[in-house]
């Protein structure tokens, strides 16, 4: 199956928001003197956010596109979407699967339009893609948007358990969350996704 998160170009992007990873680390390294990101993590957050924008701008329109199917990875996903202009567009996401015609947010409307054209990409009824493919691709981008929520989460607490203040339930926690990830990175290495 084919990555669809490198087709989209997104010129609207947000201002730049450090990953909590990144952010635990950059705190670490200030609290025991250690110079800050002189190892390019700060590019390669940067690079993250944008990949992150492109898959959650996909995802969304796929969802558009194969209405029974996004109504399920829309649930399976909206706690888990980052972009502030996407978590905003769930609500509005949602109505359209399910039949109504609300106007797109105030502010959104070039997402809007955008997700209306990538949704093309993924109509079984005119698209690129036949309905099993699309399927497997909306499928795809759902788990990309888990995984990267559940890294997210990784994060901060794998740095609490490395400086010894983690608690009980945080090591807990961090257990369950890596286990959601490595799950999550099976199903993605079963299909065959890059860096999965």
């Amino acid at each position: 199956p084919r990555d669809w998160s490198s087709d989209v170009c997104s010129s609207d992007l947000d201002a730049l928001r450090l990953d909590a990873e990144l952010e635990a680390r950059l705190t670490r390294g200030a609290r025991i003197g250690q110079p800050i990101a002189q190892d390019g993590a700060l590019d390669r957050a940067r690079r993250r956010l944008d990949q992150r924008t492109r898959v959650e701008r996909e995802l969304l329109a796929a969802c558009l596109a194969l209405p029974f199917d996004g109504l399920e990875a829309l649930a399976e996903t909206a706690d888990d979407l980052r972009d502030p202009v996407h978590i905003a567009l769930v609500p509005w996401v949602r109505a359209r699967l399910e039949g109504g015609d609300p106007d797109a947010p105030e502010g959104a409307e070039a997402v809007v339009a955008e997700l209306y054209a990538l949704a093309g990409r993924f109509d079984p009824d005119g698209g690129a893609l036949d309905e099993d493919a699309a399927k497997v691709a909306l499928r795809e981008l759902v788990l990309q948007v888990r995984l990267r929520a559940a890294d997210d989460r990784v994060g901060p607490l794998r740095v609490k358990l490395e400086d010894g203040s983690a608690s009980g339930d945080e090591q807990r926690e961090l257990a369950e969350l890596q286990r959601t990830a490595e799950g999550l990175r099976a199903e993605l290495r079963g299909m065959n996704v890059p860096g999965a």
